[in-house]
């Protein structure tokens, strides 16, 4: 992160850039939809931490028995029910 924040540091030093094109720019400036993506992402998973929620994950750093894991079948089984049910 800091190489990332030292290269942008330098291309507005210089003036390849400005600030304007940079950050609102469509073709070539951040993508606002991304980061905020990312953003609620990164909350929504804090949050389902923080609450205790169980994630696949912690299966493997569970202590004793595993519970069991639902057989779905074979995926072309699927694929042919999906098919013709649609």
């Amino acid at each position: 992160m800091t190489v990332a924040l030292g290269g942008a540091s330098i291309i507005l030093a210089i003036g390849a850039t400005d600030a304007e094109h940079a950050f609102f720019s469509e073709e070539a400036g951040i993508d606002w939809n991304v980061v905020f993506l990312l953003l609620g992402m990164m909350l929504i998973v804090g949050e389902l931490k923080r609450t205790g929620l169980r994630v696949p994950g912690d299966l493997e750093r569970q202590e004793g028995p595993r519970p069991p894991v639902p057989d779905h079948g074979h995926p072309g089984v699927t694929a042919v029910v999906s098919a013709c049910s649609s």
